[in-house]
């Protein structure tokens, strides 16, 4: 089999877009068509998005192993929201990012609730918004975890703010819970007890708890996630670590 073309299409635009109609689309292909690839359009720019920011020059052992500590243990729920819960409307659908924060030891996710509708005569709308948070993690000198905390970051204040939160109604439920087995184990009131939780209602809503410590020794203690291994504390870095 010959070489193969690679095509990829991606979207600068300030605001999210539909991602099946790209506004201000940036190409990288090896096609050999003339001008392909070339876009006279401009995005936020790079300094805007901080893609000048130095970088480090790999992910440690400790990083890689958070981010799949999280991506087993953080579970998000529109159904558990207190008071008020999306249950009895239009089920969200959401997608989320882990990657590292500013601080050692800090650890950045982003969850992007997002809508794609489509009325009868085919015409679609996409509409996605962010909610920002922080996890900061202790560890000892073996590499395991042992706490730290959740936070929900403060809302935007403007279009231009990044690193916030830019949906004004989330309503939605956040868990940090024991890792489980899909199909296999099932966890009950026991193990809710036991999570970090964050309510993410309304901007200043009176239900909001945007806050809580993890005690990640009680929530890894009947795993094997949780033993040692060599801890390397990283400069901050500015690319992703983890999608689920």
């Amino acid at each position: 089999m010959g070489p193969q073309i690679l095509d990829v299409n991606f979207d600068l635009a300030q605001t999210v877009p539909d991602p099946t109609t790209p506004g201000l689309p940036i190409r990288i292909t090896d096609r050999l068509t003339p001008g392909a690839g070339q876009s006279d359009r401009a995005g936020r720019g790079l300094n805007r998005d901080a893609l000048l920011t130095a970088c480090h020059a790999e992910v440690s052992e400790l990083d890689l192993k958070i981010y799949s500590i999280l991506a087993r243990t953080v579970r998000i729920s529109d159904c558990l929201a207190q008071p008020f819960s999306n249950c009895d409307a239009v089920r969200l659908r959401f997608k989320s990012v882990f990657f590292r924060g500013a601080e050692p030891l800090s650890y950045r996710m982003n969850i992007l609730e997002y809508v794609d509708t489509c009325d009868n005569n085919g015409d679609c709308v996409y509409g996605e918004g962010q909610i920002a948070l922080i996890f900061h993690v202790q560890v000892d000198t073996q590499g395991r975890l042992t706490g730290g905390d959740v936070q929900a970051l403060p809302w935007c204040t403007s279009s231009d703010s990044i690193g916030c939160t830019y949906l004004g109604d989330p309503v939605l439920a956040l868990f940090v819970l024991p890792p489980l087995r899909p199909g296999i184990d099932r966890q009950g009131d026991a193990a809710f007890a036991r999570a970090a939780h964050l309510n993410i209602q309304t901007i200043n809503s009176p239900d909001n708890v945007l806050h809580d410590t993890v005690n990640w020794l009680d929530l890894l203690r009947d795993s094997t996630w949780n033993q040692g291994f060599l801890a390397q504390v990283s400069a901050p870095i500015c690319s992703a670590g983890s999608f689920y």
